[in-house]
Formats: C-alpha cells, structure tokens, sequence
C-alpha cells in the first residue's frame, strides 16, 4: 500500500517539483536559522524584557500578565493545534527534511 502510493506520487511530475521546491526551502530555512539564531533569541529577549519593564511601571504584577496569558492560551489551544496538525499534514515532509538538512549544513560550515 505504502509503495503503491510512493510509486504513484514519484510518476506525478508536478508532485516531485513540489516536492524538491520544498527541500530546497526548507533547507535555505535551516541554513539561514543557523545564521540567525543569536540574533532572534537577543530580540526575542528583548520584547520579553520590554514586556515585564513596561507591566511592571504601571503598577500591575507580572504574575496576573502571566496568569491572564496563560488563560488566553488555553482558550485558542484546540484552534492552534488543529492549525499544526493541518500544516504538517501539507508540508511535512520535504520541508522538514530540508531544514534538518540545512540546519546540520549549517552547524557544519560554522
């Protein structure tokens, strides 16, 4: 069953175009993440720092910002999975494969 629908999806010509666009996206993401890296966790940083300065300076607790996130996440929990489980289910595979193999050429040629 598995090799039938492999067979039949590497006979499709526009299947496999797609699917090597996919790798080479997918390994440019994982190459240019490797670059990037320090950069967007500095920012990242950053934003959270800001966040808690700017709670903190209007008198609110951090712990009640946290607590009110917290509850917000939980509301749209079922709404951002089922967007993840979709998601993956489209691009999955080659993406992956090409960001883990850009990631490790990345790594490599640091």
């Amino acid at each position: 069953m598995v090799l039938e629908l492999l067979s039949s999806v590497l006979t499709n010509p526009r299947v496999v175009i797609v699917a090597l666009i996919q790798f080479a996206l997918g390994f440019a993401l994982g190459y240019l993440m490797v670059r990037v890296a320090k950069y967007l966790l500095a920012l990242i940083a950053i934003f959270v720092l800001g966040t808690v300065l700017n709670v903190w300076s209007l008198g609110g607790s951090v712990e009640q910002v946290l607590k009110e996130l917290g509850l917000y996440a939980v509301k749209v929990k079922d709404v951002v999975l089922r967007f993840l489980h979709v998601l993956g289910l489209l691009v999955v595979g080659p993406l992956t494969l090409g960001f883990l193999v850009g990631l490790l050429v990345g790594v490599l040629r640091r």
